[in-house]
């Protein structure tokens, strides 16, 4: 890995409620979430949640958040949302997301929840709920979306209002010297700078066409 320290400290001074990781693959959205992470670690907890086609049923996507969220943080009182969850026809908008919220506004420590893969994500349905819950979202919660694309939720009204921080390919890719700190890890010293430059230039910074 190569430690993103510029981009790390951005994530942990950001006092927005959401933040978007937003590039192609092999930009690092994961590797920096992760770091951000452990440089957290002690403040606050991150409840992770790595999504996949799957989790396009609401049920099952709002279960999985819950989860992720008890995890991270053990006084969440999720029980009757989860029950609610496990009817037949959960009331997601009236009933499991108030609920949740209230739990979440209860929280006596901030929380991260992280939703890595969000392009796996298409249901209109899904999207409606998470929107109202990024819309709603109680002081102790920031929501980190990582996604290969723009979601469709109210990013617009978010950045606004001032509450939302974007990380995107421009600021994702490598600078020539995290350019040069992965060669030598990956392959030891001895590149010339002729042959970085050409390097950081051919790949346009690319992390994983650096790699490769």
């Amino acid at each position: 890995w190569v430690r993103r320290h510029g981009l790390i400290q951005r994530l942990t001074w950001s006092r927005a409620r959401v933040v978007l990781l937003e590039a192609p693959a092999g930009y690092g959205k994961t590797t920096l979430a992760a770091q951000w992470r452990t440089s957290m670690a002690g403040r606050r907890p991150f409840a992770w949640l790595s999504l996949d086609p799957g989790d396009n049923d609401p049920r099952r996507l709002w279960s999985q958040i819950v989860l992720a969220v008890q995890c991270a943080c053990p006084d969440l009182q999720a029980e009757r949302i989860l029950r609610d969850l496990g009817s037949h026809h959960p009331d997601i908008a009236g009933a499991v997301l108030p609920g949740l919220i209230n739990e979440l506004d209860a929280l006596t420590r901030p929380v991260t929840l992280v939703l890595d893969g969000y392009e796996a994500v298409r249901n209109p349905r899904c999207h409606e709920q998470i929107g109202a819950l990024l819309l709603h979202l109680p002081a102790p919660v920031q929501v980190a979306l990582l996604s290969r694309h723009d979601p469709a939720l109210p990013l617009a009204r978010l950045r606004a209002a001032g509450e939302m921080t974007e990380l995107r390919a421009p600021e994702l890719k490598f600078t020539p010297a995290e350019t040069a700190a992965l060669l030598t890890a990956v392959s030891g010293p001895g590149i010339s700078q002729p042959d970085l430059s050409l390097l950081a230039e051919r790949t346009e910074g690319w992390p994983a066409a650096v790699y490769l």
